[in-house]
């Protein structure tokens, strides 16, 4: 009978660790994607604007509108790295956690072909082992 795969709780740990960065990852990656379509937003509304001026205060409207416009393109911009920042970095986590989780699992394949082995040794220890007897018994007979 061979025993239990002894790291069976780094493996189930290790596992964890993958499935809640995998997790983060989905999370990142899903706000990085909604960032994005804010900035297109923000771009189209800043390339959509009217520029027909009448009058004096028609030109300080506009322009105060394109600087807002602006200003808020470039804060969208600046979030838009911090969340590309965030995806780079829960991606590089996931990474590091799989790598971890795949060497116990070629632990734990080894080990169960090491048990596989060790059970096919056996049996055929007990065939060699009845085979000698039924010889022992025939050259008796």
């Amino acid at each position: 009978m061979s025993r239990g795969f002894g790291l069976a709780g780094l493996k189930r740990l290790r596992d964890l660790r993958e499935a809640g960065a995998a997790g983060k990852l989905a999370v990142a990656n899903a706000d990085l994607s909604r960032g994005r379509r804010r900035a297109q937003q923000v771009s189209e509304t800043a390339a959509a604007s009217q520029e027909d001026v009448a009058t004096g205060a028609d030109l300080l409207a506009m322009t105060a509108a394109r600087a807002s416009n602006r200003s808020m393109l470039t804060e969208v911009q600046a979030h838009l790295a911090s969340l590309q920042a965030t995806a780079d970095q829960a991606e590089a986590e996931h990474h590091e956690a799989r790598r971890d989780a795949v060497i116990v699992e070629k632990l734990e394949q080894r080990h169960a072909m090491a048990a596989v082995r060790a059970e096919l040794s056996a049996e055929q220890a007990r065939l060699d082992e009845a085979a000698q007897r039924g010889h022992q018994g025939r050259r008796r007979a």
